[in-house]
């Protein structure tokens, strides 16, 4: 499955007094926070759980993040990176218990509704394969 990445929006931003503070991660929507130098929490994304889609090994390309030329864009990849490879058991856990929670029909948790239907896009998957093996 490919989990997208979304830049920040200001729905990823609460008031709390009189400060914004990023919000909490939730199942369907995992937010990476990092500390920039001075110690304070940065929100660099989001990963949309509730948007994560298959996508078959032979449409997959390598990304050579060495090679990037822009700083600014290079940074925040190497962000996302350290992010997701620190994360990655929840992020995992989160994505196995929406899958699971979808294809049950569990809308016990209202999230639920909101995500793909991942079922008919591993079929869609498969033909798309079939179609083109």
């Amino acid at each position: 499955m490919y989990i997208p990445i979304r830049k920040q929006r200001e729905s990823d931003y609460q008031i709390a007094g009189e400060k914004k503070v990023i919000r909490k991660s939730i199942v369907p929507i995992m937010r990476i926070v990092v500390k920039n130098s001075k110690g304070q929490k940065e929100l660099k994304g989001t990963l949309r759980i509730s948007h994560m889609i298959p996508v078959p090994q032979s449409e997959l390309l390598l990304y050579d993040i060495e090679n990037e030329q822009d700083c600014t864009y290079k940074d925040l990849v190497k962000n996302e990176i350290i992010f997701i490879r620190k994360n990655q058991e929840k992020i995992f856990a989160n994505a196995n218990l929406l899958y699971k929670q979808k294809s049950e029909n569990d809308l016990s948790a209202g999230y639920v509704r909101a995500a793909l239907e991942y079922k008919e896009l591993e079929k869609l998957c498969r033909d798309f394969i079939a179609e083109n093996m």
